[in-house]
This record gives C-alpha cells, sequence and structure tokens, in this order.
C-alpha cells in the first residue's frame, strides 16, 4: 500500500542562552529527505508567536503523511537538535514548543494549516479541603519513620511524574518514586528489603529454556500483593521499565504502551503513599488518577483551518509564514456536580490568501471550548 506523502513546514521555538560561531542570521542542517533551519528570535512577531523572548526558532520542512505527523516529527528532530546542543555545551536548552505548521506541496490548492498559543494556561480544576490539607500536610512534616527523606523523595516524584509531558519521562519519573518507596514499604509490612528470585528464560536465538536469578524489592512485591493489583497490569509495567531501561522495544511502542500505563502506575504510586501515611483520599482523586496523561489541561490552545492558495510563496503577509493572532477570554463555570472552563478566541489572520472558518481547541480534557470568531 502507497502512502501519499506531502511537503510540510512546521515552526518551532525553545528558549536558551546557547549561541553558535560563527554569528550568522541563520543556519541550515539537511538531513536524508528533511531540512532544519536555526535563527535567533529577534522580531516582535517571533516574541509574540512563541511568547519568547530570547531563544531560537527552529525550522523544519520534510515530507510526511499529514500535517499531525509532520508536527510530531519536526518536534522530535527539534529535541534531537537541541539535546546535541546541550550535549555540546553542557548549558540547558528548554523544550521546544510548535508555533504553527502548513502543507507546502507543489500543485495544491487547499492547504492544511494549524497553529498553536500558549499563552493563557489552565490547570485541571481541583477542589482541595483547606483543613484536610493542613492536617496532612502535618502528618507528612512529622513523619517519624527512618527513611523520611525517602518518603519526601516519592512525593517528589509523584509531582514530576504529574508534570512531565513526555510519555517515557513520566513513566520514568512516577517509576522511581515506586522503588524509592521500597524501603519504606519493606518496613510497613515487616518484611526483607530485597530478595532473590529465579525466573526461566528462553534465549532468543536457540529457543532453549535456562533459568535466572534477579534481584526482588520485597517491600514493593509485598504491596502489590497487598493490593490486589491485576497481575497482568503490574507485569506489564514491570516489563516496560525494563524495556525502556534496556532498549528492547521501538520507541513508539513504548510511547504507546507507556500513555496505557501511566494511569495505573501513577494510581500505585499514589496509593503506596497514602498506605505509609494512612491517609484515604476521596473519589475524585481517584478519578484524576485514572486520567494521568503527557497532555495538560489547557497548556496549549490550538487553530486549525485550510488556506487556499496554489502558490506557497504568495501566502506570507509580512513574516516569512502565514499567523493568526488571538485574544482568548476564559469563564469558569459549575453546573451542578461539574466544574469546568469555557474559552472563547477572537482570532485576526495575517496571510495573503482565503480560508476555511477553522476550528478552535483546547489540550487535554474537561474544558468546555466556544469559537467565537475567526474574522
Amino acid at each position: 500500500m502507497t502512502i501519499d506523502m506531502g511537503m510540510y513546514r512546521v515552526l518551532l521555538a525553545t528558549k536558551t542562552s546557547i549561541m553558535l560561531k560563527p554569528d550568522r542570521e541563520e543556519y541550515i542542517f539537511r538531513a536524508e529527505t528533511f531540512k532544519f533551519t536555526l535563527r535567533r528570535i529577534k522580531s516582535e512577531i517571533d516574541q509574540q508567536l512563541s511568547g519568547i523572548k530570547y531563544g531560537w526558532i527552529l525550522e523544519f520542512e520534510g515530507e510526511s503523511p499529514d500535517l499531525s505527523l509532520a508536527v510530531s516529527f519536526a518536534t522530535e528532530m527539534s529535541e534531537f537538535f537541541l539535546s546535541v546542543l546541550s550535549l555540546e555545551t553542557s548549558v540547558e536548552s528548554h523544550k521546544s514548543i510548535p508555533i504553527l505548521g502548513y502543507d507546502i506541496s507543489e500543485g495544491i490548492t487547499e492547504r492544511a494549516f494549524i497553529q498553536y498559543f500558549y499563552n493563557i494556561p489552565i490547570s485541571r480544576l481541583q477542589i482541595a479541603d483547606l483543613e484536610t490539607y493542613h492536617n496532612h500536610l502535618e502528618a507528612v512534616w512529622g513523619y517519624e519513620g527512618k527513611k523520611k527523606d525517602r518518603l519526601y523523595r516519592s512525593i517528589r516524584w509523584f509531582r514530576k511524574g504529574l508534570n512531565e509531558d513526555d510519555p517515557l519521562d513520566q513513566f520514568l519519573a512516577l517509576w522511581q518514586g515506586l522503588e524509592t518507596l521500597n524501603p519504606l514499604l519493606a518496613e510497613h509490612y515487616e518484611c526483607e528489603n530485597g530478595g532473590k528470585e529465579v525466573i526461566e528464560k528462553k534465549c532468543f536465538k536457540t529457543g532453549q529454556t535456562y533459568y535466572d536469578e534477579r534481584t526482588t524489592k520485597q517491600g514493593l512485591e509485598r504491596f502489590v500483593t497487598e493490593i490486589n493489583i491485576n497481575k497482568d497490569t503490574w507485569k506489564k509495567i514491570s516489563k516496560l521499565r525494563n524495556k525502556i531501561a534496556h532498549g528492547f522495544e521501538s520507541f513508539q511502542n513504548l510511547y504507546n504502551d507507556c500513555i496505557l500505563l501511566i494511569p495505573a502506575l501513577g494510581k500505585l504510586l499514589h496509593d503506596g503513599i497514602s498506605i505509609i501515611l494512612g491517609f484515604e483520599y476521596d473519589e475524585r482523586v481517584s478519578k484524576h488518577l485514572s486520567s494521568i496523561s503527557p497532555i495538560k489541561i489547557g497548556d496549549t490552545q490550538i487553530i486549525e483551518c485550510k488556506l487556499h492558495e496554489s502558490d506557497i510563496k504568495k501566502i506570507p503577509k509580512g513574516y516569512p509564514h502565514p499567523y493568526f493572532t488571538a485574544e482568548f477570554e476564559i469563564e469558569q463555570f459549575k453546573e451542578g456536580e461539574r466544574d469546568g472552563f469555557r474559552v472563547r478566541s477572537t482570532s485576526k489572520p495575517f496571510f495573503n490568501c482565503g480560508y476555511t472558518a477553522g476550528s478552535f481547541s483546547v489540550s487535554g480534557r474537561g474544558v468546555d471550548v466556544e469559537l467565537e470568531e475567526i474574522e
């Protein structure tokens, strides 16, 4: 089956203090079927679109089956370039963010377009009872176990896991929190901290069965048994950790598996911390645990439409790329037991062509969106 490929252009931005020498307006890299261009953020429009005053615009041009996959690949390549740049300098470069993308294929008149806005972050609405929070805060602070520092670090790993926006990073943060908790769980269940287990393996070359010994975390194993988690789920989580650590699987498969298993892993860590502290949480907490995701509520606002122009060179207007300016209004609402946000957008196009009135959406779940106007 032949997949139709188009040509796409994607803009991303990153905040960094790294400079390149010799000093140039832009730096162009070509690899296989794509081109990657780096240029410093200088113009007011660069700053307006990216929300970044000092850093880099990263421009990708290459083939892709569709715009969504082009944005994903451009983001992956951008992170690759920035990671190597950090390796070169030992200086941090922040995560790259997509700004906009559009179809630049020859011989077409209708072009997919997408733009991302990051200037009105919305968090998941969750109400914490002040008295309960204060009691829990005092209990964590006053915890008298021998390994208090590991409890603090495990809670920190949990928070880091919630905040991560890469599936592998999110999975590993939550897993690290669970492993950090192992000595406390062993103390809680009055068992050994570690042990040995003989497991059956099969040689992938000869197919012959052999036996190997592995170290087990007894506190964690006892905890999993006691809370009666689905054995298949726990096995998948453990195997996924090994696949990530030892490179047994393609990254695409790992991403997909992480997204599926992250809610269960997050709940495991939260339950483990709760058991150590003797806490109980209401059902709203469990509901949020079931929807842990690398995609954060309201982090990104998106406009998608179709541009109508056969000559790609005619589309820009006063800037090398087509773009919208947008103003957003956020309204918090409560309907019965349901809390949420409504986002209204007024947008203005800056390009020299017609377009199909598009859609406006917000990342994540639980946000009501109303598109008020695209002028």
